[in-house]
């Protein structure tokens, strides 16, 4: 899949994140009292999202959310940042419009249209504690972003992590709960605690099939709790 430019008007990252509409949500010289009014407005699952990316050296960055985006390498192909694309070291970039953390809202209007040029640092998935949906974002040099809609042509990956995200989320809960409980769990049960599930409106009933097929992805969450 080939990329097909950066959305009309994008600047780089660096120019983008000093837009004024930004600079109004989250001030660059006071981060942390910007953070702090931020969360007032996000939701369980932001929240721990970013306890999730504390602890590291990119802990201070100020938090946006990006709809409209794709991720693309300097070969102009599209590619999934979740495939251990950025583990290897090799540079993967995205673009699309980047809007202040309180705006939840998947369209780009309002927007800033950016693009960036020295590469993704991380990825990570947050909200298994219970909450009704999972949160993934991603890292850069400058920020967090908190992912919200993907470019049509990145909607495909994001069916694929969020089918992988969203069956590793009721698999964990479904586990944290049967553990505090002391009860034995089976392979049934756990099909059954992801069916009584609502699937997010871009993933698909899950079936057994979709549990073999996402299975190492899953055993790595599992392992991380």
């Amino acid at each position: 899949m080939v990329y097909n430019g950066h959305p009309e008007g994008a600047v780089e990252e660096g120019i983008a994140l000093f837009n004024e509409t930004l600079l109004a949500s989250t001030e660059r010289e006071d981060h942390s009292a910007s953070a702090s009014a931020a969360n007032e407005d996000m939701t369980d699952e932001e929240l721990a999202a970013s306890m999730a990316a504390e602890g590291d050296q990119y802990d201070e960055l100020p938090q946006y959310r990006l709809t409209g985006f794709t991720f693309f390498d300097r070969e102009a192909r599209v590619l999934p940042f979740y495939a251990d694309i950025i583990e290897s070291g090799r540079e993967l970039n995205m673009s699309g419009y980047v809007k202040p953390i309180t705006d939840d809202s998947p369209l780009i209007d309002g927007g800033v249209a950016m693009f960036t040029e020295t590469g993704v640092v991380g990825w990570w998935v947050a909200g298994f504690d219970g909450g009704e949906k999972h949160v993934i974002g991603v890292t850069t040099e400058a920020a967090h972003y908190y992912l919200t809609e993907p470019s049509e042509l990145y909607e495909p990956f994001m069916v694929d992590i969020d089918t992988k995200v969203f069956i590793s989320k009721a698999i964990i809960e479904h586990l944290i709960d049967q553990n505090a409980c002391g009860e034995e769990i089976s392979y049934e049960d756990l099909l059954l605690a992801i069916e009584e599930r609502t699937t997010p409106r871009n993933v698909e009933k899950i079936t057994a099939e979709a549990v073999v097929k996402h299975a190492d992805f899953i055993v790595s969450q599992v392992r991380l709790i």
